[in-house]
């Protein structure tokens, strides 16, 4: 929640993006987030399957 709000802050402050601007560049940083969480989910699944069909 603190990283939202330092984001935000940093977005109309710095780069004079106005509110409704701020709330989707923070939605959409948070989507990435997740799908960069979700490829690395799938990458380490994808890792132990083919360390299982090596033994």
């Amino acid at each position: 929640m603190l990283e939202r709000a330092r984001v935000a802050a940093n977005l109309v402050e710095e780069l004079d993006v106005n509110l409704p601007g701020v709330a989707v560049i923070v939605r959409m940083r948070e989507a990435m987030a997740q799908q960069r969480r979700t490829i690395e989910s799938f990458m380490q699944q994808l890792r132990e399957a083919t360390r299982e069909r090596r033994d």
